[in-house]
């Protein structure tokens, strides 16, 4: 299956259910889910898909199929780089955890399809 620009791959609301974040196609999306004002655009290069907001909120880590996993600040809508980046293709992620507790953060990938 293509998909296309404006597509939702997944979404994610804030821990104060204030925010409502969607990835898509090639961007992420951050909503005022009372007002429904766009907050935060963010375009990258390789897709958006899982995504995860830290406890205070004010982070949101997102997954990229490129296995990567990248943090943007979102009141100033700044990336701030890359948290991890395999190595080797691990797979896919199919979801990203964090310890409400402590900074850390599970990653859990999906065997990479072997022909």
């Amino acid at each position: 299956m293509t998909r296309r620009r404006g597509d939702t791959v997944a979404v994610c609301v804030s821990h104060d259910g204030r925010l409502l974040a969607q990835s898509g196609v090639d961007r992420i999306q951050v909503y005022d889910r009372a007002s429904g004002t766009l907050l935060v655009s963010c375009k990258y290069q390789s897709e958006p898909g899982k995504l995860a907001f830290f406890p205070d909120d004010r982070v949101l880590l997102s997954s990229h199929d490129d296995g990567s996993v990248r943090a943007t600040h979102i009141p100033t809508g700044h990336s701030l780089g890359v948290l991890y980046q395999p190595e080797h293709p691990l797979g896919t992620v199919t979801r990203l955890q964090i310890d409400p507790a402590g900074p850390r953060v599970a990653i859990v990938y999906a065997a990479p399809a072997t022909r």
